[in-house]
């Protein structure tokens, strides 16, 4: 349906380690470097638990097009242009979008139907 969904998760972490004042230097900017240490190493600054955590429950994110796009597009299609869209979302997510503004007007041409029901490959 194009929508976004977001995981949200929970870890307790210890307040002795973890500390509020002074505060702990939490860094996430450099969470590549670390992401694969399961345990705590005082010589990784920054570092936090990224495993065991506790799955809180999921959300739904809508973040529809703007208004009129839909009737923009099919004002474009009649007089010959050709409307195409760039996207960094997940193919899925693009090909719902698609449809809602005019993009797809065939729903044999989704990517759903495409690679599920004519069994294309995903790329």
């Amino acid at each position: 349906m194009g929508e976004r969904v977001l995981a949200i998760a929970r870890y307790r972490l210890e307040p002795d380690i973890y500390t509020q004042n002074p505060a702990y230097p939490f860094d996430t900017k450099t969470w590549k470097q670390w992401k694969d240490v399961k345990y705590r190493d005082p010589s990784i600054p920054g570092w936090f638990p990224m495993w065991g955590l506790t799955l809180v429950g999921l959300i739904s994110l809508n973040d529809p097009p703007r208004p009129k796009v839909d009737q923009s597009v099919l004002t474009c299609k009649s007089a010959g242009v050709k409307v195409i869209m760039v996207t960094g979302d997940q193919p899925p997510t693009a090909a719902a979008i698609a449809h809602k503004v005019n993009i797809i007007s065939d729903p044999k041409l989704e990517y759903n139907y495409m690679v599920d029901e004519l069994k294309m490959d995903k790329d």
